[in-house]
């Protein structure tokens, strides 16, 4: 199934804002940060139960990735590193389409 030009469109500006707030935001081992102020915990079973839920550590996992530190991001979440590289290659794969598309 092709898609249409805004469906690619779509595709590459949620990748874009991914990886952008990857680059943006500093993570730490507990908490991720915005220009040194620490965002909240948004996962709630952590927040009022203590209890880590599967997605729990994904966030900081996929950042420490966009930083460089590919290993550190395998601890944390192991679907971490392998969904910031799937951001990376769709990205580029949806600027192509886009690009083949207006071309055409």
């Amino acid at each position: 199934m092709k898609l249409a030009y805004k469906e690619h469109f779509v595709i590459f500006f949620v990748c874009f804002v991914i990886l952008f707030a990857c680059v943006v935001l500093t993570p730490s081992p507990s908490v991720v940060y915005l220009q040194g102020v620490p965002l909240p915990e948004l996962c709630i079973m952590k927040r009022f139960l203590s209890v880590e839920c599967l997605g729990c550590g994904l966030t900081r996992s996929v950042i420490y990735t966009a930083h460089g530190n590919i290993s550190l991001g395998f601890e944390l979440h192991k679907f971490g590193p392998i969904f910031f590289f799937y951001c990376c290659i769709q990205l580029l794969y949806s600027l192509y389409q886009i690009t083949k598309q207006r071309s055409s």
